[in-house]
């Protein structure tokens, strides 16, 4: 390994009169832990950022993976609904594609701040006697909006995790899914009806024959 010279003997070998020569050994010498230095910095930022992106990039495949519809989770008409877990004003978990099993059921799914349920909402008065009604608040726990317009619901829930962007390739608001007494789903209508197109599909749903599958 190459040793540099001592200042005392770079200044000796400059003595005769050239004292530019020894600043400028000086400068250099000086000048190269600095440089070493900013490499490293710049390495050390380098590497930082290149962690944070892939743990950025990490994060958004895990955000889309978990909001995107698996196979298992897709709701399909003539087959039995899905896992819905929903919970309900105190918390507590429920499924609510297993809620009402045993009768027909309407879920309705929905959002208080969603101008297209405000319309369609009041559309499902009058409601059959003879079905249940599930309504599933895609926004909060509250049931204000539905209390209001006077729903005859059953079972009100939150979907606090967000479960109904996995039950339909395009998920739209509102949802309504016809599931008769075995939990299976039979028809749906996403986003807004005629008043007149909504009635007959209840009614339709409320007088079918019973389906033995």
């Amino acid at each position: 390994m190459t040793l540099l010279p001592s200042r005392m003997e770079i200044k000796e070998m400059f003595s005769d009169g050239q004292p530019n020569a020894y600043h400028e050994l000086l400068k250099t010498q000086a000048g190269r832990p600095g440089r070493a230095s900013r490499r490293t910095v710049r390495r050390l930022i380098s590497g930082g950022a290149l962690i944070i992106g892939v743990a950025l990039l990490a994060y958004l495949v895990i955000q889309i993976r978990a909001r995107s519809p698996r196979r298992g989770s897709i709701a399909r008409v003539g087959q039995v609904l899905p896992a819905i877990p929903v919970v309900d004003s105190t918390g507590g978990s429920w499924d609510a594609s297993k809620a009402a099993l045993g009768s027909k059921t309407v879920i309705v799914f929905y959002s208080p701040s969603c101008e297209v349920c405000q319309r369609e909402l009041p559309k499902l008065q009058p409601f059959p006697a003879s079905l249940g009604l599930i309504m599933v608040n895609e926004q909060d726990n509250s049931s204000d909006e539905i209390d209001r317009l006077e729903l005859p619901y059953g079972k009100q829930f939150c979907d606090r995790d967000q479960v109904f962007n996995r039950l339909s390739s395009n998920p739209g608001l509102p949802t309504i899914l016809f599931v008769d007494e075995q939990a299976i789903l039979r028809s749906a209508l996403v986003g807004e009806h005629p008043a007149d197109v909504l009635h007959d599909r209840l009614r339709q749903f409320a007088t079918a024959q019973s389906h033995k599958d």
